[in-house]
């Protein structure tokens, strides 16, 4: 399929959905956050326009591209695990990892990675239908799972 047929093809009403709740939540940020020193406003207007910019970019990339990739994207989520323990700033779930003028929380694109290598674990292959199967999808969880508790 080519690029042209992809963007023809995205779920549009989906995006411009994320993109009105996006919206409301920034607005909402902008509220709460009035009179505040820090300028919670902009950052969250960054970090929106980069998913969106990242929405856009899975739509062109083709799916099972996004799915081959899956466990290099998981073992890149649980190096951000590691290193938000080694190098993090923060206590406990508000762990952070410094990138010049971001602030980066890795559990948090672990959601999606796990979310991805588990749907291309279960689409691919067929040993999940029976008990002993799901020992994969079981250590895949349980893995991040554990890094992101301690």
């Amino acid at each position: 399929m080519t690029l042209p047929d992809r963007f023809r093809r995205a779920n549009w009403l989906l995006l411009i959905l994320a993109v009105l709740l996006t919206t409301a939540g920034v607005i909402t940020v902008d509220r709460a956050a009035d009179g505040h020193t820090t300028d919670f406003t902009f950052l969250q207007l960054r970090w929106a326009i980069l998913g969106v910019a990242l929405a856009l970019t899975l739509i062109a990339v083709p799916t099972k591209r996004v799915v081959a990739a899956g466990y290099v994207l998981y073992g890149l989520g649980l190096v951000g695990l590691v290193l938000v323990l080694l190098i993090g700033t923060g206590k406990g779930a508000g762990r952070w990892i410094g990138i010049g003028s971001f602030r980066v929380q890795p559990s948090e694109f672990m959601k999606l990675i796990l979310v991805i290598a588990l749907a291309g674990h279960i689409r691919y292959e067929r040993g999940h239908k029976r008990l002993r199967g799901l020992a994969w999808p079981l250590a895949l969880t349980v893995v991040p799972f554990l890094l992101v508790m301690k």
